[in-house]
């Protein structure tokens, strides 16, 4: 039996991220960025280590709130609508939205094939699991997505600053492994969020 290899989502370029790409590995979770001469950075996630931090979702909702969105992965007791525990993420709006618009048409059509065999699975409850059992808060600039049709892998990552400009970095914070609804569920959500403003 031959497996498919899990391939990085990588950002594609635009006017935000035009340049050089960078992304100099430094153990412990860090990778170092380096803008260009115009302050932009290329980001190449496959050279970004696994957060060591990990969560188990079947379910998930985002929300608008002020600075941004809130990103709740929740674990979904089956044949009930109660959350168990979550994990949220909080993303300010313009790294939200350069994410947005960073998902290719091939990348959709990818987590569309993903979803065949699941039917009409819902991979979110009607309320959201956040306020009652929040767990853990995280905040994050950057999603790497690996998928394929048995499970996808939500690699969270931070930007931190060094101590002289223009040195900064990208901390891995998460690591939430979903299957394909859930994924799924994530770029209509932020389709929907884009549109709404």
């Amino acid at each position: 039996m031959t497996r498919k290899r899990q391939q990085p989502w990588v950002p594609r370029s635009g006017d935000r991220t035009a340049g050089p790409r960078t992304g100099t590995p430094l153990g412990a979770g860090q990778v170092r960025l380096q803008p260009d001469a115009n302050g932009q950075v290329l980001v190449d996630t496959t050279q970004f280590p696994v957060p060591d931090r990990s969560y188990y979702a079947n379910s998930a909702r985002l929300e608008r709130i002020e600075f941004g969105v809130l990103i709740a992965f929740g674990q979904l007791i089956p044949r009930q609508a109660e959350i168990t525990s979550a994990v949220c993420v909080e993303m300010p709006w313009g790294d939200f939205r350069a994410l947005h618009d960073s998902l290719q048409e091939s990348f959709r059509q990818l987590v569309a094939i993903n979803c065949r065999g699941y039917g009409n699975m819902r991979a979110f409850p009607e309320e959201p699991p956040t306020a009652d059992r929040p767990g853990v808060v995280v905040c994050a600039h950057l999603l790497r997505v690996l998928a394929n049709e048995r499970s996808c892998s939500m690699d969270f990552f931070e930007y931190t600053h060094g101590q002289t400009a223009p040195e900064f970095f990208a901390s891995a914070v998460l690591r939430v492994r979903c299957l394909p609804p859930v994924l799924a569920y994530f770029v209509e959500r932020s389709d929907a969020l884009i549109v709404a403003g």
